[in-house]
């Protein structure tokens, strides 16, 4: 199901789970193991389980019964329905493939969504044990799974190191659509999220003028132009093996994420690393991947390469990709 089709069933299965806080039953998977938490953040808890004989990633948003509101705890249940319909609508093979969700008792609160567990872990961990892969081929999946998500009137909304993630073939997939947002303005958003959105984002990687906004404490929908940016700093990371304002930002207390969102507002950038730095001599860093760099993180939205551009640029083309067919 494609174009103009697609967009009204989005449409009309986003309203109706959010309506009845119902998943259709072809979604929910049974006989699902959880064993050890992997990953621990504010927001969400990463497992590792089985299901099927096979290790699967397990996601769950931190709903706290005692400690937040009734809105936020609905605000997060109707995260978790549109993160699900979305992925569950869009495959690709640089995008984390969806399986299904688990759901106990029948409880939004417990349910997590599950997906192949891949054990090269992110792009990031994957570069630091394999500092000598062709990083350009990485960036180039992450390109083609967000040329898909864009051309579906997808915007991913937290494009990070974090968020991408390497299969068996060293092949990088975009992950956590939880952010993710449909562009179409015929489908459905729903405004009550909005004020938790941007707060779940990494500041890191959050263009200028999503950063002007959280100064001005109104919400800014994150897109296309947004998510470039994003990839700018993205391969920063790859590039570098650095975070994005990582000079700034030190022990990341709110004094010194403020001045960080202060001085990308008005038009500060990733520092470019020395041509004797281990970026250059090693990790592939070149003035024209660079540039490119540049390109996504243009002041005005307006300026920035679409995503097709970016794949199509001469240094990205000439890649040999010698790794392993996708099965």
């Amino acid at each position: 199901m494609e174009g103009h089709k697609k967009r009204k069933f989005m449409q009309a299965l986003l309203r109706l789970s959010k309506r009845a806080k119902l998943l259709p039953k072809s979604f929910i998977l049974s006989g699902v193991e959880i064993r050890e938490v992997v990953i621990e953040t504010p927001s969400v808890d990463i497992f590792r389980g089985l299901y099927g004989g096979r290790e699967v990633c397990l996601k769950k948003y931190r709903v706290r019964r005692w400690s937040q509101s009734n809105a936020i705890r609905e605000d997060l249940v109707e995260l978790l329905i549109r993160e699900t319909i979305i992925w569950s609508n869009h495959r690709h093979p640089n995008l984390l493939p969806f399986e299904g969700v688990f759901q106990p008792d029948n409880d939004f609160e417990k349910a997590y969504l599950v997906s192949p567990f891949h054990a090269n872990g992110t792009v990031v961990e994957y570069l630091k044990k394999y500092p000598c892969v062709e990083r350009r081929l990485l960036l180039l999946d992450v390109l083609s799974g967000l040329s898909y998500l864009h051309r579906n009137n997808i915007v991913h909304g937290d494009i990070k190191g974090a968020n991408v993630l390497v299969d068996s073939q060293g092949r990088a997939c975009l992950a956590d659509l939880g952010l993710s947002r449909l562009t179409d303005p015929q489908i459905l958003t729903w405004s009550s999220i909005q004020s938790i959105v941007l707060s779940l984002g990494t500041l890191l990687w959050q263009a200028p003028e999503l950063l002007s906004a959280q100064l001005q404490e109104h919400f800014t929908s994150p897109t296309t132009s947004s998510d470039v940016y994003a990839v700018g700093c993205l391969a920063y990371e790859m590039f570098t093996d650095l975070l994005p304002f990582g000079e700034l930002i030190g022990s990341r207390t709110l004094m010194q994420l403020h001045r960080m969102i202060n001085e990308v507002t008005q038009g500060r950038r990733p520092q470019k690393p020395a041509v004797n730095s281990p970026a250059y001599l090693c990790y592939g860093l070149t003035d024209g991947i660079w540039e490119m760099m540049e390109m996504c993180w243009a002041g005005e939205a307006k300026l920035r390469p679409s995503v097709d551009d970016l794949s199509k640029l001469p240094y990205l083309v000439d890649v040999v990709d010698d790794r392993s067919v996708w099965e």
